[in-house]
Formats: structure tokens, C-alpha cells, sequence
């Protein structure tokens, strides 16, 4: 496969990797802290919504932009925060210690998978079709029945395997914020930007306009909204290098959105 052009990584050193293992440090920390202090606070429920919201994404934003260039091979490593996973979900962990390993465990795994995608995007244009793709996935995955995010919802303890958890201020509960699919593509765009030397403060600036409008949506309306769609959108209008992909991924891109398109709309309508 052909290097990306423009790239702006370097090769990863280990003082870069323990940057990264350190940005999911302070965000584990952070969580502590304000768990520690949340029950003496008063807060309205709306503002406190809103400070949990805007810390779990500034976490998955932060990670993503330590993230150095993972290899395909640091794919292998995803069996620890997964393994965790699977271990706090079937012991049924609850509380501020749980809490803290899924912190850690969905910033690890989300920010990898979603980096080493993104590193493997060979041309800005071909992040139209991944933007046109999650977005038609988010929505289906959270409002068809039978969708991933749909059952997810449905479960308090998938819940809270799968979502950032942020104390809710002013009270002693932690709640679920953002998913860890939120996470992955945070990375993805912040790695790819980074990959093909496209402008860093527009990717960071689109990404937290988009959770920005996505948490206000959210008090609006009162109701769980897919994410993916706002932060795709907000990407294409910071970027206009993803708006001209080229001729060659027109044609292989629209075929195979087509037929994604289509595969999950029998899926989910089959499921339902």
C-alpha cells in the first residue's frame, strides 16, 4: 500500500507512545478528581450535563492527538483494554473504580483502532466516503431496533462498558456520555489530518464545534443522538481536500457506499 501523501508523522518513538499512555492517564485522573468533588458541588442538572459532556470529548480529542503512528501491528495490543472489558462486563463492575478502567480501556482501544484507519488512508478524498458511510451506519445503528447502538441503550451494563463515564457534578452518580465509536473516529480524523498534512486547527476546531452542537441537540431534545453524522459533516466543511476525492476512488467508493448502504438497510430491516 502506497504511503499517504504529505505525511506528517514521524516514525513513533517511545517517549511519543508514553505521551499517548499518559493522555489516558490525566483523563482517568480528571474522572477521580471530579468524582471526589462532584457530591459537595451544586450544580443544575443541565450545566452539569454539559461540563461532563464537554470533558469525555475534550478526553477523546486529546488522546487522539497524542496518538502517534500506530503500526498494523499494534493492533494485537487491542486484546488488553478488550479482555478488561469483557472482564468488568461479566463481573457486572459498577462504581468509581469501574468507571475509571472503562475510561481507560475505551480511550485505549477507541483511539487505536480509530488511528491505525486512519493512518491507512491513502488520499484525503476517500474520507467522503467514510464520513457518507458511518453517518448512514450511526443513524440506522441507534434508531432501527435491533441496531448495535439501539440494544446498547437498552442495556445499563453494555452502557457502561461502552460509553465514556463522567460524574454527573452536584450529585455522587456517574454517567455513560459518549461512545466509544465517537472515540475511534475522533482518531481517525485527527490521524488522517495529521497523515496527509492537512490543517491540524481546523480538524480540531470542526471536531469540537461538531460535539459542541451534538451536546446541545442532546439538551434540546432530551434524547440520545448519533454523533457521527455532526463530526462528518463538520469535517468536510473544514477540509476541503476530503470534498475531491479522485477518480479512481469514485470508482471503487460509490459502488462499494452503495452496496454498504444497501447490506446494512437489509440488516437492520431484517433485524427489526
Amino acid at each position: 500500500m502506497p504511503q499517504p501523501s504529505g505525511a506528517g508523522f514521524g516514525s513513533p518513538t517511545l517517549t511519543s507512545w508514553w505521551r499517548w499512555l499518559g493522555t489516558v492517564g490525566a483523563a482517568v485522573a480528571a474522572l477521580l478528581v471530579a468524582a471526589q468533588f462532584s457530591p459537595r458541588l451544586s450544580v443544575s442538572a443541565p450545566l452539569a450535563y454539559g461540563l461532563g459532556f464537554a470533558a469525555v470529548c475534550g478526553s477523546a480529542l486529546a488522546v487522539g492527538l497524542a496518538l502517534p503512528r500506530p503500526p498494523p501491528r499494534a493492533l494485537f495490543a487491542l486484546v488488553v483494554p478488550v479482555g478488561s472489558l469483557l472482564a468488568l462486563s461479566a463481573a457486572r463492575a459498577v462504581g468509581l473504580e469501574a468507571a475509571m478502567a472503562v475510561t481507560a480501556c475505551l480511550l485505549l482501544a477507541g483511539s487505536l483502532v480509530g488511528g491505525t484507519i486512519g493512518y491507512a488512508i491513502e488520499h484525503p478524498g476517500q474520507l467522503l466516503f467514510v464520513v457518507l458511510v458511518s453517518a448512514f451506519a450511526d443513524v440506522l445503528s441507534l434508531y432501527q431496533p435491533g441496531g448495535v447502538s439501539h440494544e446498547v441503550l437498552q442495556s445499563e451494563q453494555a452502557l457502561l462498558a461502552l460509553a465514556l463515564p463522567w460524574p454527573m457534578l452536584g450529585t455522587p452518580y456517574i454517567e455513560p456520555m459518549l461512545g466509544v465509536g465517537d472515540v475511534a473516529f475522533t482518531a481517525l480524523y485527527v490521524t488522517a489530518t495529521r497523515a496527509h498534512a492537512l490543517s491540524m486547527v481546523r480538524t480540531t476546531s470542526a471536531l469540537a464545534a461538531a460535539f459542541l452542537v451534538t451536546m446541545a441537540l442532546v439538551m434540546w431534545l432530551e434524547s440520545a443522538l448519533p454523533a457521527l453524522p455532526l463530526l462528518g459533516c463538520a469535517m468536510l466543511v473544514a477540509q476541503p481536500a476530503m470534498r475531491r476525492p479522485s477518480a479512481e476512488d469514485r470508482r471503487r467508493g460509490v459502488p462499494l457506499a452503495v452496496a454498504l448502504f444497501v447490506v446494512l438497510a437489509l440488516v437492520f430491516m431484517w433485524r427489526a
